[in-house]
């Protein structure tokens, strides 16, 4: 039976002992180890032995991730009851994937969303709320004259 440490050898480490994979028949010795490292994984192509790196790693279908290292605290990923927000593949939930309105303003962190992030005639004034902009909202020197059309500034605008 394998064993897993939480802050072990010290704060914010992980460590493992008498770790087996079986893969395609033939059972491996894992070396027993410790680590820092946020991602711990399998490699078929080096069967004796565990990978780490603090970024995603990866991998083939031959492959695994073994454990997560959350701050000192190793969660056994094959074994996971809850997808932890680290073990999600970059890039891969898309938009067809995520309900209508589950991605609301208080789940978006103040500041997170700049002009660089949206398409192109993405926020029309349709879609913006009543009185949403104000001169408060505003940068200093945010709008200048090229931005104004012409006769869109009158005395009763």
């Amino acid at each position: 039976m394998y064993s897993i440490l939480n802050n072990s050898p010290s704060a914010g480490y992980i460590q493992w002992s008498n770790v087996n994979i079986q893969f395609n028949g033939v059972s491996y010795a894992i070396a027993n180890g410790y680590t820092n490292y946020t991602y711990v994984y399998w490699l078929a192509s080096s069967p004796t032995q565990f990978i780490v790196s603090d970024t995603f790693p990866a991998l083939t279908s031959a492959d695994v991730l073994v454990f997560l290292n959350k701050s000192g605290i190793a969660m056994v990923v094959p074994t996971a009851t809850i997808l932890d927000g680290g073990l999600i593949v970059p890039g891969s939930i898309y938009a067809a994937a995520i309900a209508a309105n589950t991605i609301t303003g208080n789940e978006i962190a103040a500041g997170a969303i700049s002009a660089s992030e949206l398409a192109a005639n993405s926020v029309i004034a349709g879609k913006v709320a009543a009185n949403a902009i104000t001169a408060g909202t505003i940068a200093a020197n945010a709008i200048g004259a090229e931005a104004i059309a012409a006769g869109a500034v009158t005395a009763d605008k």
